[in-house]
């Protein structure tokens, strides 16, 4: 393959999944009901969330990918992976939630391995390549048990943050403005690693709408004036 169109490529897989991400984020933001709950873009996770205790609560890891996706797509097997990060936090937390988010189709594998909650460990292939990487029958009855594994479509996601922005009379000045501010302060959070919650949102959307609004009255006089001198 000739060196450019590879990095092509690959700069491209890394915006979709950037960009993926960073949707998935913002319609979990902008849903928020607990304004204690603490979001943390790219941190340990894409998306690692904290309880007002500072207690991790939540650990989220988004996929785009053309093909299904499968166990070794997680690299479970790899220091540092999404599994064993997973059970590294559960040991301040037995109540962890674990979410693997796909955009694409999900392979059969993980699917049947994922529903099988509750049962006796069967020894499916998963199952088998998990133990040959190390991880003990508690850790994987435990994987098994928290991880939700979910299919989303981007589009549906955008539309759920544009009804949620639509609902709230603030934001609903101007949707699509408030949909950009709030996907550019996500991939900022992103790139510098911050944290952000409902109320420091909605208090950052509070004053952008209250600019929004003096424009709009400024412009509304600027016309009015220029009608009254006709």
């Amino acid at each position: 393959m000739n060196t450019y169109l590879a990095a092509d490529k690959g700069g491209y897989s890394a915006w979709k999944g950037f960009s993926s991400q960073t949707i998935y984020i913002a319609s979990r933001l902008i849903t928020e009901k607990d304004r204690t709950k603490k979001y943390f873009p790219e941190s340990v996770e894409d998306l690692k969330i904290a309880d007002s205790n500072n207690s991790v609560v939540e650990l989220v890891q988004v996929k785009n990918l053309t093909s299904d996706l499968s166990l070794s797509d997680l690299s479970p097997q790899k220091e540092g992976s999404f599994f064993k990060r997973a059970l590294d936090i559960r040991q301040q937390n037995e109540n962890l939630v674990v979410r693997l988010v796909s955009y694409g189709n999900i392979g059969p594998e993980l699917i049947s391995w994922s529903i099988e909650k509750g049962s006796e460990l069967a020894e499916d292939r998963i199952t088998a390549k998990l133990i040959s990487y190390g991880y003990t029958h508690p850790d994987i009855k435990w994987l098994r048990e928290n991880i939700l594994i979910e299919k989303k479509n981007e589009n549906h996601l955008e539309k759920l943050i544009f009804d949620e922005i639509k609902k709230d009379i603030e934001m609903a000045i101007s949707p699509e403005i408030v949909f950009d501010i709030l996907i550019n302060y996500i991939s900022r959070l992103s790139r510098h690693q911050k944290s952000t919650s409902q109320p420091v949102w909605r208090e950052k959307i509070r004053r952008v709408s209250l600019s929004l609004a003096s424009v709009s009255g400024w412009k509304k006089s600027i016309r009015e004036d220029d009608t009254s001198t006709i």
